[in-house]
C-alpha cells in the first residue's frame, strides 16, 4: 500500500485473490493511527529502514513477533479475517462489499464472518 492510495478516509488496495481494485474505509481507530504515523517512506506505508516496500513474509514475521510478546500465539491469523469483516460491517460496508474485500465467493460466508 502506498500513501498516495489513501483517499476519502480509506485506501485503495488490490485484492490478493482476485486482483480486484478495492476501496477500503478506515475505522476510526485506524484513521487515528494513520494520522499519527510518521512516514518512514515517501511512497510505501509499510517500509523498511531503507524505505523499500515490505513484503508479505516480512510482515507476517513482524506480526508473529508481536503475537509472541503479547502471548497471543494460540490465536490464528485467520481470526483477523473475522475481525476485519466485523469492523467493515461496523464501518457501514454492505455484505457485498465485505465479500469482495475478504475474498468470499458467497454472501452467506461474508455474513457469517461479519
Amino acid at each position: 500500500m502506498e500513501w498516495e492510495h489513501i483517499e476519502d478516509s480509506g485506501i485503495w488496495v488490490t485484492q490478493g485473490k482476485t486482483k480486484a481494485q478495492l476501496w477500503l474505509p478506515f475505522t476510526a481507530q485506524l484513521a487515528a493511527v494513520i494520522d499519527a504515523s510518521q512516514k518512514t517512506s515517501a511512497k510505501f506505508i509499510l517500509a523498511d529502514r531503507l524505505w523499500k516496500q515490505r513484503n508479505y513474509d516480512q510482515l507476517q514475521k513482524k506480526v508473529m513477533a508481536v503475537r509472541r510478546v503479547a502471548n497471543l500465539t494460540e490465536y490464528s491469523l485467520h481470526g483477523l479475517r473475522y475481525s476485519a469483516a466485523g469492523e467493515l460491517a461496523d464501518a457501514g460496508c454492505a455484505d457485498q462489499q465485505i465479500a469482495v474485500i475478504t475474498g468470499h465467493k458467497s454472501l452467506s460466508m461474508a455474513q457469517k464472518y461479519s
